[in-house]
């Protein structure tokens, strides 16, 4: 009789199913081929490969000597021949009617795959690993059901790396590419409920499995083995590890499986789960449409997502909790908890009604930690469809933006999608990959995402180039502090500060350097500084082995990932039953479960990241504390799951690494560790050269090798390994003392970084990699008084540091570049007379001029300057550069007597279509000046879509000045004003300019009314004018 503990884990779907040879037995063959069991498949082999006098020996010793007396190859593809045309019979056929947590086997046949492929009504689909690779790269749904094959399979015989496991040998070393693999296997053993079938105690995957396990009976789930006539000291052995016998054949136990359960009743439900919810607005939008979704999308739908919708299904919030950071949904917003951000108005206009006229969008809202960008991304998201009745989607935190169900999603509904992604470096290759399929399908797509700003600034350089505007949250305004004292009073929150008066509240909320909203939130209530309630929080958890999983989640969420239950069953050795039951509820309060059904794993966090992270710096202040824990994670963690990889390269950031740990000893062990879990990753080899190039006592010998070998796996295409690359090999050239190899090497680096500046996504750092190396040259060949070689040096910095600025105008490293090649000039007199003595020698020469026409500007002398560019156009009328240059020139010497002038040398300063955006903003504002504002706006509209950092398009610049230098002052009326920005109608001119909250430094936004007079200075950026430092005249 099957145990009904047994049963009900099945329904429930907890069950791994452990495969061995004996689960073919019945499987039938065309040619009447048997099945092998045992020391039987060890016999065929001899009867084909060797002779007979070896009858009876190990499988492993015949595979040995045939292999040896052969090849591997061919003794692998006489076994898949001899297993590839097994079929299953009809007992196989009802496993697929059963949901299963796992299906592990050690088989090669595909008597299993072959099966999940007959029966059309399954509850799972078969997804098949044979190697460590990602676990969220191919389970796209909940319904994968996750396949492994520990000893190969008969489809992948070819590949060296991933042979059968036949050999003695090979059972020592065939984890190499399966480790991880293997050790999943041990850990679904530490959770679930394990059901042998077909395998011999001898196995050697089996004794490693109980090895493992055998340290806590206790709090491991009970297993069963399907074995018939069992011998019952057999059976008193697997009872003491916790194993139960069961006296079942295969076919025995599946047929009393379905006498149990009802197969009619799984069939129901699996309807039941595929079934479309046509409440859900987007389903039924679908349905009425007469089309059918695929399951890849339904699952989209119901589990990788939040609709945006008054959904009365959704779980509300608890006041209190929301205001101490718990954001998981868009309750907050349905209930009105949230203070109402003065920015919001704005970015939702701009989202949801001006941006229509670009198929794809991405716009993002950044600000510091704990300054409310989720709450912020939530609210707009919900007034998207409140206010203006759009598609608008929340992608869940732990899920990975998959652009195939959006693309057939607004296939189906034919209307824009707004999809909101949280953290945006986390999904920076997928939102990329959206915007460019979007593309290609013509599909309207546009993403709200939110970020940090330190990480946008530094590491999201693939998406900027795609971003339509970008917002800054900055801190509550005054009238922000009072409605959220409103609705901190309204709900009970208020804490410390119930008592007290509204000014002293007010004050208690006021902006302090360095603090932020959510910070503001704690220390204003509870009357203690942050770090005081939150390490608090920590002291006050009752039991010592919940602190230390607290921990781990902390440092998990400090490094913007999760903690999946199994890992946390790794590294405390504990099981997720034991878990929930015994150190759930002291860390009710601290810390959130949700299950992530891809992965079929529960996954933790803390109420918010920035708390996690200043638990970590309070309980980790000791350097060794800090480093244990890496190193127990470091050695837990399963790097085929994406959460886990994310820790794991935080983990390993050299950087990062620096910053905690003084001993560099302690970071190369970590570094040994980190390498045996992740052999010849790229990322990791990275990271590692980059430690030894800035660690005190580093190798540039060891990060070179490291930096060839990564540079190697990736096939010289990662621009970021090159670049690292670039700089070692720079570094080195600045330390040799022979001119030879000092110039050879620079060559290397010249042609690293030129291969990577043609890429389509490429930063300012090759180009500051690139004029350090010609400032160095410079510097020689002026020691060196060779003439010749400064005058081509020169040529080829003046040009580099061109170009560079009209892609990066604003990037300090290219204008502190360039400030470094002028003081070059200016402070050796011998340099600025080698430059005279050459421009003198060759006018025509337009780097000469401009290197010259750039030292005359800096030292105030610009009809000196003027003349050099001037006397070299004559020569060259052409010349965009020269002609932007004396355009530039001319403004600093008088613009508004020089404006025709301007305008014709900033006309030819670029042609259309070309990439040179700085010359065509300046020559746009010189014509808007001009007052050919018709001219100008089509230009500025142009700008505006240009493939750029929308750092740099929306910066002020060109501010209008008059001859004492002053800004000039301007007056106008308030034409129409939203809630972070506006238009003003200029005086005279009678044209529209546009003003913004974010630049308005004197007037409370908040006194701004349509119809007041106002007084302004004028400036531009990329989109056209921009009123700067509004005032009210009354």
């Amino acid at each position: 009789m099957i145990p009904k503990s047994l049963i009900e884990q099945i329904k429930e779907g907890n069950v791994v199913l452990f495969l061995g040879s004996g689960a073919l037995i019945g499987a039938t063959h065309q040619k009447g081929n048997k099945v092998p069991i045992g020391k039987e498949l060890a016999e065929i082999l001899i009867d084909k490969f060797l002779d007979d006098d070896l009858k009876g020996s190990s499988l492993s010793m015949v595979s040995e000597l045939a292999i040896s007396d052969y090849d591997l190859y061919t003794v692998q593809k006489f076994i898949a021949d001899y297993f590839e045309d097994f079929e299953p019979c009809d007992f196989h056929l009802k496993v697929p009617h059963f949901r299963w947590k796992a299906i592990v086997t050690t088989n090669y046949d595909l008597v299993i795959e072959k099966t999940y492929s007959k029966v059309q009504k399954k509850q799972q689909i078969l997804v098949k690993f044979m190697r460590d690779e990602r676990i969220n790269d191919k389970l796209k749904s909940v319904n994968d059901l996750l396949f492994i094959k520990l000893h190969g399979c008969i489809t992948e015989i070819n590949n060296p790396q991933l042979p059968l496991i036949l050999t003695t040998d090979q059972y020592v070393t065939h984890k190499k590419n399966r480790e991880r693999l293997f050790e999943r296997v041990v850990e679904l053993a530490r959770n679930h409920t394990l059901l042998f079938i077909g395998h011999s105690l001898e196995d050697s995957d089996i004794r490693e499995v109980l090895l493992k396990l055998d340290t806590d009976l206790t709090n491991r789930m009970r297993s069963y083995i399907i074995a018939p006539n069992v011998k019952s000291a057999i059976e008193r052995m697997l009872s003491t590890k916790k194993i139960t016998a069961l006296n079942y054949t295969f076919s025995g136990f599946i047929e009393e499986l379905t006498n149990n359960i009802n197969l009619d009743d799984l069939d129901k439900e699996l309807d039941k789960r595929l079934e479309l919810d046509l409440s859900n607005s987007i389903l039924n939008k679908i349905s009425l449409n007469d089309n059918k979704p695929s399951e890849s999308l339904v699952n989209f739908i119901k589990n990788d997502i939040v609709i945006v919708e008054d959904n009365p299904k959704i779980e509300l919030i608890h006041p209190k909790e929301f205001y101490k950071g718990t954001v998981y949904n868009i309750s907050p917003m349905i209930q009105n908890l949230d203070v109402r951000r003065s920015i919001e108005n704005g970015i939702a206009t701009e989202i949801f009604l001006n941006s229509e006229k670009n198929e794809q969008n991405l716009f993002v809202i950044l600000g510091h930690a704990g300054s409310g960008k989720t709450v912020l991304l939530n609210r707009v998201a919900y007034e998207g469809f409140k206010s203006f009745n759009k598609i608008c989607l929340i992608l869940n935190k732990e899920i990975l933006l998959n652009a195939e169900p959006i693309i057939e999603l607004y296939n189906l509904v034919k209307e824009r999608i707004f999809l909101f992604v949280d953290n945006a470096y986390n999904n920076e290759l997928e939102i990329a990959h959206l915007i460019e399929r979007s593309k290609k399908e013509s599909a309207l797509v546009t993403i709200i995402s939110a970020e940090r700003l330190n990480i946008w600034n530094v590491e999201c350089n693939r998406i900027k180039f795609y971003c339509t505007n970008s917002y800054i949250l900055k801190y509550l305004t005054e009238s922000e502090i009072n409605s959220l004292l409103n609705l901190l009073e309204v709900h009970d929150s208020l804490g410390y500060l119930k008592n007290k008066t509204r000014d002293v509240q007010i004050k208690e909320f006021e902006e302090k350097a360095g603090r932020e909203l959510l910070v503001a939130l704690y220390e204003s209530t509870q009357g203690k500084s942050f770090q005081e309630i939150v390490t608090d929080e920590y002291h006050s958890i009752p039991d010592e082995l919940a602190k230390q999983m607290y921990i781990t989640v902390c440092l998990l969420h400090s490094l913007g990932t999760f903690a999946r239950a199994g890992l946390i069953s790794r590294v405390h050795n504990i099981t997720y039953a034991q878990f929930e039951e015994k150190f759930f509820r002291p860390l009710d309060s601290l810390i959130f479960s949700k299950r992530e059904y891809y992965i079929n794993d529960f996954i933790y966090e803390t109420r918010h990241r920035l708390i996690s992270e200043f638990v970590i710096d309070s309980i980790f202040s000791d350097e060794n504390i800090r480093f244990d824990e890496f190193i127990r994670l470091l050695n837990n963690l399963d790097i085929d799951y994406d959460c886990d990889k994310e820790a794991f390269l935080y983990l390993t950031n050299a950087k990062k690494l620096l910053n905690h740990f003084r001993d560099p000893s302690k970071i190369r062990q970590i570094y040994t560790i980190a390498s045996n879990k992740s052999y010849n990753d790229e990322k990791l080899l990275q990271q590692q050269a980059i430690f030894e190039m800035e660690s005190n006592g580093g190798s540039l010998i060891i990060a070179e090798k490291l930096l060839n070998k990564a540079d190697e796996i990736t096939n010289h295409n990662n621009s970021l390994i090159r670049h690292s690359l670039a700089e070692l090999i720079l570094n080195k050239a600045l330390h040799t003392a022979n001119l030879l190899e000092k110039k050879k090497l620079i060559r290397d680096v010249e042609q690293i970084c030129e291969s990577i500046v043609k890429n389509k996504f490429v930063t300012a750092h090759p180009y500051h990699t690139l004029i350090k190396c010609k400032l160095h040259l410079l510097q020689i060949y002026l020691d060196n008084d060779d003439n010749y070689a400064f005058e081509k040096i020169v040529k080829e910095t003046e040009l580099l540091i061109s170009k560079a600025l009209q892609f990066f105008p604003d990037e300090s490293h290219i204008i502190e570049s360039n400030s470094n090649f002028n003081k070059i000039i200016q402070n050796e007199p011998k340099a600025l007379q080698l430059l005279e003595d050459a421009f003198n020698a060759n006018k025509k020469s337009t780097y000469l001029c401009r290197s010259l026409a750039n030292i005359y500007e800096s030292n105030g002398d610009l009809p000196k300057a003027i003349e050099t560019v001037e006397t070299t156009l004559n020569s060259n009328p052409g010349d965009r550069d020269l002609n932007f240059k004396m355009g530039h020139l001319l403004i600093r010497m008088n613009e508004i007597e020089n404006l025709p002038n301007i305008i014709h040398y900033l006309k030819r300063s670029f042609t259309k279509k070309d990439n040179r955006y700085h010359a065509q903003f300046w020559y746009a504002r010189a014509l808007y000046i001009n007052n050919d504002i018709d001219l100008a706006l089509p230009i500025f509209k142009t700008l505006s879509y240009a493939n750029l950092d929308p750092k740099i398009k929306s910066s002020v610049r060109g501010t209008i000045r008059n001859s004492n230098g002053d800004l000039e002052i301007y007056t106008g009326e308030i034409h129409s004003v939203f809630s972070n920005y506006g238009f003003i109608k200029r005086n005279q001119i009678a044209d529209t300019i546009y003003f913004t909250l974010f630049d308005n430094e004197y007037t409370a936004f908040e006194e701004i009314n349509r119809n007041s007079r106002v007084s302004f200075n004028l400036g531009f950026n990329y989109k056209g004018p921009v009123a700067i430092n509004v005032k009210i005249i009354y």
